[in-house]
């Protein structure tokens, strides 16, 4: 795997944590609002960090191997479009 790759999964792991811990320690403070508090918190964080990450895979990591060399016009003659076949038994 490409190192660009590696350190952003990395980082994205990292923040996602630390994200998770301070929500945690954010909600405890009031016990009747635990689950809520931890979800205003943790929700728009978590989503910025993996919009941001798919975006940073994007725009800075080369593409995959398999994304590189995609096969492309090899259906055949049917186009991707196959009969189906009756058996005699």
């Amino acid at each position: 795997m490409d190192p660009r790759r590696i350190a952003i999964m990395a980082t994205m792991d990292v923040l996602l944590l630390t994200e998770l811990v301070f929500s945690i320690w954010m909600a405890v403070e009031d016990m009747s609002t635990v689950t809520s508090t931890f979800c205003m918190y943790f929700v728009p964080m978590c989503a910025a960090t993996v919009a941001g990450a798919r975006f940073a895979l994007k725009r800075f990591a080369p593409p995959l191997a398999s994304e590189e060399f995609a096969p492309v016009g090899i259906v055949g003659p049917l186009k991707g479009h196959v009969t189906p076949v009756k058996i005699r038994n």
